[in-house]
């Protein structure tokens, strides 16, 4: 099996892709860790593009029930590690995350924007090392993950070289 083509993808922002959080807070939506029978890795990739204020907040929380949510420990950027308008434009993060343990079912990523313009997006990917997406092409994968639709905001191309 191939396992990046496998993957689990979902878009973590409230509205499933990338937005401006202009002086907001944005509360992502749930990433489900037991999609496929339970995911043995999750990670979170986090783009910032523009940013004309500080961000205050830029964190992983985790649920057992998707309702009540605490913060993930070590999941949490502060003071000098958080983007900021003099030299956080245009980076990423990468979060990395072993299931399992302490970790609870759901994930979700909460960012709080300074009074500006600041511009980011959440993309989660699990992995199962023994499944995969039903499906036995890439059409059928994409569909039953629902990426490529105008809710999912999320779209693949595979690439054969």
């Amino acid at each position: 099996m191939n396992v990046l083509l496998n993957a689990y993808i979902k878009g973590g922002t409230s509205t499933g892709g990338p937005l401006d959080i202009n002086g907001t807070t944005n509360t992502g939506t749930a990433f489900d860790t037991t999609v496929l029978g339970g995911l043995g890795e999750v990670a979170a990739i986090v783009p910032v593009g523009n940013i004309a204020a500080d961000m205050t907040a830029l964190k992983v929380e985790h649920s057992n029930d998707n309702s009540a949510w605490a913060d993930v420990t070590g999941a949490a950027f502060s003071g000098t590690a958080l983007p900021t308008a003099a030299g956080g434009d245009n980076d990423c993060w990468l979060l990395h995350f072993r299931t399992g343990g302490s970790l609870r079912r759901y994930l979700r990523v909460t960012a709080t924007a300074g009074a500006g313009a600041t511009l980011y997006g959440v993309v989660w990917i699990g992995l199962h090392g023994a499944k995969g997406v039903t499906g036995t092409n890439e059409v059928e994968r994409s569909a039953s993950q629902n990426l490529g639709n105008t809710t999912s905001l999320l779209g693949r191309v595979v690439v054969a070289v």
